[in-house]
């Protein structure tokens, strides 16, 4: 059905304008396909890109053997074909393939392998377009499938042309003539998702999303959906064109891949699915995300937001995390995390993370987040790859960021090794001492799955699914346009503006699944909390409920600490005979730790009421001398019950008057009070603390003098009208010695209104 003239320009003027989304337009497939094209190579160019994806197959590719093996060889692309022999007929017949053939037997060779992070990506212009349905399909209890939210925006009367529009909670019977087990199968074979829910879900989501950067358009330009009403259970079909959106400037410039910039230690290790990435940011352009029943709070970190839940008189954290790719890089994501967990959520009894649809990235941050939760080591993932001669290039330029792989044995795969240090990733320490869930589903892939695992495996979190496993994508991955741009060598540019992502380095588990893959695997809940029909009108309430009931009956730890006076991560202390005062309860042992190094162990026996425990610190530090504390609570036999990590800032003496001294009106010659320090030494700052009261401040000069005779000016005749001057200023000595006298001078040249220096203090 094509839209009449006016429905049309509605459509085709809608845009988005702003940084977000720049100028996207929406419109029917029907009415652009004709701009999905792709640009014609040459011979030379056809056998260009096929020797480059035969090079990634062959020789980099890390989970070949385990994909043949986990789901046996089909013979056509009905099934999972073995990718060396695939591109042996895509070669025979080569010659022979116009571009458009070509492009898809490739895709259809990569997909095949049900490896999200092996993907061929297709050139402009064809890829600018992502095609999808207004509304989207998820899993139940029971593998039912039931629509889950709309867009209001296009299930409208043109768009519907008099059929009634379907509701959320309505279950999916057939779509195009075909039940849901059969189009599900059919399209698991290019979906890309590993095991049964992993396939099943991705399957899913392609009935209602195809970015064509590495899906193929629609071959029809409707979809039939036959589907059984919630309310009354008719059953009936609704005929829904497919829309498709793009950004006019990716069609205008038809862009090359760009030339890799230099990566960062934490870029050579990412993990992520674009697929699921690239619906995600559609969802949320649309307006087609499933919502909370409850309201989140914004971080300083876009991808990360959070709440506090009240639940049977307790109080339930809650942290969303949407991917591993934060807007504003990954240390202050870090940050963001350490603040989130150390002050927001310290006064919670439990602690749910949500790491659902999450796409991956910076494998660095899965790694870190561990240590968060448990009182002991963090253990992260290993990894390996292929020994091939082709990645010994790669090997040779990561060994430049200390990652040092060993290709030496002379077996398949290279020796183990890691992206995250050991030291790396116990770094910050325990922040968070109550039960923690991780709430994940088949969506959750790559960093996701690796964090879910390292939760799991490190028996940091009890794993929640909404589907009974993740999505199981187990590797890093390289670009093609980096291997080329950076690497070089063997990798040579790409025609047009193609490009492919290979997984690398295959990952695996640690401590209690130790050894085991992630590929194809994943990590199976602990608890399965499926959706159920109520949970799609209700925000997930019931979901929520049954986590949170859960979780709440699990006992908080019985030995605990607490420090008296200041929480922060950064603790000031005294230069002279510093200390740390605790309460801890039921822990035998305190052993504090300098640097890492052992700096004292203090047997305190707190069994039965809290006991206060001093720890004497480092004593004789300069001022602004900084190390890092960690305090571990042990019990009989030396295990850790809890850890803490804090950054001890050494603080210089301070110096005091609390002498009053009237100041004269109407005298240049002012109030003079002197502080004599004693002790020598060039800190090159100091602080000054006054206390001043006065009537009208624009009367005043305050200055401080050094024993050197250098005045520095605290307050130079202005605020106007405003009483009393309470402040601390930082002023730069320099090389000057502090040892001698220190004066603070007030004058009041102006009569009438009259003050006191009631107080100052200097800070070394």
């Amino acid at each position: 059905m094509k839209l009449s003239a006016l429905s049309s320009a509605l459509l085709v003027a809608l845009s988005f304008s702003g940084s977000a989304y720049a100028e996207v337009q929406v419109d029917r497939l029907e009415n652009v396909r004709d701009l999905m094209t792709f640009n014609p190579l040459s011979d030379q160019e056809k056998v260009e890109l096929f020797d480059q994806a035969s090079l990634l197959i062959n020789d980099i590719y890390v989970n070949k053997e385990q994909k043949n093996n986990y789901y046996g060889v089909s013979p056509t692309y009905a099934g999972h074909v073995d990718p060396d022999e695939a591109m042996a007929k895509i070669k025979a017949k080569l010659a022979d393939l116009s571009t458009e053939e070509f492009y898809k037997e490739l895709h259809l060779t990569f997909a095949s392998q049900r490896d999200l992070h092996l993907t061929y990506v297709f050139p402009f212009p064809y890829r600018a377009f992502t095609s999808f349905l207004p509304l989207t399909m998820t899993r139940m209890e029971g593998n039912e499938v039931r629509i889950s939210t709309l867009s209001d925006q296009y299930l409208t009367g043109d768009y519907l042309n008099g059929q009634l529009a379907p509701s959320v909670g309505d279950v999916l019977v057939a779509y195009n003539g075909k039940t849901v087990e059969q189009i599900l199968k059919e399209k698991q074979t290019v979906a890309q998702g590993s095991n049964n829910y992993g396939g099943f879900v991705r399957a899913l989501s392609l009935l209602t999303r195809a970015p064509q950067s590495t899906k193929l358009a629609p071959e029809q330009n409707e979809a039939v959906l036959t589907l059984k009403r919630e309310a009354t259970g008719e059953t009936y079909d609704v005929t829904l064109p497919w829309l498709v959106t793009w950004d006019d400037a990716a069609l205008a410039a038809a862009p090359q891949n760009a030339v890799a910039d230099i990566p960062t230690v934490a870029d050579l290790a990412i993990a992520k699915d674009s697929y699921q990435e690239k619906v995600n940011k559609l969802n949320k352009q649309f307006g087609m995300q499933q919502a909370s029943y409850f309201d989140l709070n914004p971080t300083g970190e876009p991808i990360l937001n959070w709440a506090i839940i009240p639940k049977d008189g307790k109080k339930v954290g809650y942290m969303k995390l949407d991917s591993f790719v934060p807007v504003n890089g990954p240390e202050k994501m870090i940050g963001e995390l350490i603040n989130l967990i150390h002050y927001k959520m310290a006064d919670t009894d439990s602690l749910i993370i949500d790491v659902r649809d999450n796409p991956g990235g910076y494998i660095l941050i899965a790694d870190i987040m561990s240590q968060m939760f448990i009182p002991g080591k963090a253990e992260v993932g290993d990894f390996k790859i292929v020994n091939s001669d082709v990645n010994k290039p790669i090997v040779d330029f990561l060994a430049q960021y200390d990652l040092n792989v060993d290709m030496s044995n002379g077996g398949k795969y290279s020796n183990l090794f890691q992206f995250t240090s050991d030291e790396v990733a116990n770094s910050i320490g325990q922040l968070y001492y109550n039960p923690v869930a991780v709430l994940s589903n088949a969506k959750s892939y790559s960093a996701g799955d690796m964090f879910t695992c390292a939760m799991q495996d490190n028996g940091a979190a009890v794993v929640y699914g909404e589907d009974p496993q993740t999505g199981a994508g187990g590797a890093n991955v390289f670009r093609h346009d980096f291997l080329s741009s950076v690497i070089g060598g063997d990798f040579k540019p790409l025609p047009d503006s193609s490009n492919i992502t290979v997984s690398w380095g295959q990952a695996l588990r640690e401590k209690y699944y130790k050894n085991n893959l992630i590929e194809d695997y994943g990590c199976t809940a602990s608890v399965d909390v499926s959706l159920e029909p109520m949970d799609l009108k209700t925000g997930n309430k019931g979901q929520f409920d049954k986590i949170m009931t859960d979780l709440l009956s699990k006992p908080a730890p019985r030995s605990y600490y607490k420090i008296n006076g200041n929480n922060d991560r950064v603790l000031p202390m005294p230069k002279q005979a510093p200390s740390l005062s605790l309460q801890v309860k039921n822990v035998e042992h305190v052993a504090l730790y300098v640097n890492g190094q052992l700096f004292n162990k203090k047997s305190v026996y707190a069994y039965g009421p809290e006991k206060t425990v001093v720890l004497p610190l480092v004593d004789g530090m300069q001022s602004g001398d900084t190390y890092e504390l960690t305090v571990v609570g042990l019990d009989g036999g030396n295990q850790p019950l809890w850890n803490t990590k804090r950054i001890v800032v050494t603080q210089g003496s301070v110096y005091e008057n609390n002498t009053s001294y009237p100041i004269p009106d109407a005298n240049s010659g002012g109030v003079t009070s002197t502080i004599d320090v004693t002790e020598s030494g060039t800190p090159g700052k100091v602080k000054v603390s006054v206390d001043i009261s006065h009537t009208y401040i624009a009367d005043l000069r305050v200055t401080l003098t050094s024993p050197a005779g250098t005045e520095f000016v605290i307050h130079n005749n202005d605020g106007g009208a405003g009483d009393d001057i309470v402040k601390t200023v930082e002023f730069d000595t320099g090389s000057e010695d502090v040892a001698g006298v220190w004066s603070l001078k007030a004058v009041d040249r102006i009569g009438f209104d009259t003050g006191t220096i009631n107080s100052w203090k200097l800070a070394l």
